[in-house]
C-alpha cells in the first residue's frame, strides 16, 4: 500500500480482507497517487458503510465503475462530496457517468453560470461585504456557503472565489 501513498488507517482497513484489498487494487489500477487516496478513501469511508457488512465482491459495483467514479473526481468534472451522493445508486448497478449527466451534476466554471448566485450572496450579506470591502478578506467565506446551495453544490470553489472578489473588488471602485 506504500506505493499508493495511503495512511496507515486506509492501508489497514483497504487490507483487512483479501476480498477488499483485490477491489481497491483493481480500483487504483494505473491510477495516480491522488487518484488512489480518492479510492481509498471511498471504499473506507462510504462504500463500506453502505454495504453494511456485505462483503465488497458480492456489490454489483464493479472495480471499473469505481474507477470512473474516482477518475470524474480526479479530473475535476464533480467533486468528492457529489461523488458520495452517487454511490448508492452505484451499488444498485448505475454507472457513474451515467448518474453524473442524467442528474446533471458536473461542477460548474463558467462564470456567466454563476454570475446569478454570486449575485444573490452579495446582495444578501451587506455586513460580509461591508467586512471585506473594510479589508477583512476572510469574509470571502460568508459568501461560499450561500452559493454552493444555490448551485446544489456545483459551484468550482476557485472559479467561485475569482469571480466574487473580482466583483467585491468592483465595489469598492465605485
Amino acid at each position: 500500500m506504500e506505493q499508493y501513498g495511503l495512511s496507515l488507517y486506509d492501508s489497514t482497513q483497504l487490507t483487512s480482507s483479501r476480498s477488499t484489498a483485490d477491489y481497491f487494487e483493481q480500483v487504483a489500477h494505473d491510477t495516480s497517487g491522488e487518484g488512489a487516496r480518492i479510492a481509498a478513501s471511498f471504499i473506507v469511508n462510504d462504500l463500506v458503510k453502505i454495504l453494511a457488512g456485505t462483503e465488497i465482491e458480492a456489490t454489483p459495483l464493479s472495480p471499473e465503475n469505481m474507477r470512473e467514479l474516482v477518475g470524474l473526481v480526479s479530473e475535476g468534472t464533480i467533486n468528492r462530496n457529489i461523488a458520495r451522493s452517487l454511490l448508492p445508486d452505484m451499488v444498485l448497478g448505475h454507472k457513474a457517468a451515467d448518474l453524473v449527466q442524467e442528474r446533471g451534476l458536473a461542477i460548474v466554471r463558467d462564470e456567466s453560470a454563476l454570475e446569478q448566485a454570486v449575485d444573490e450572496a452579495i446582495q444578501a450579506n451587506p455586513k460580509a461585504v461591508a467586512d471585506y470591502l473594510g479589508g477583512k478578506e476572510s469574509a470571502i467565506a460568508a459568501f461560499l456557503g450561500p452559493i454552493m446551495k444555490a448551485t446544489r453544490g456545483q459551484a468550482d470553489a476557485n472559479t467561485t472565489r475569482e469571480l466574487l472578489k473580482r466583483k467585491l473588488d468592483a465595489l469598492r471602485e465605485e
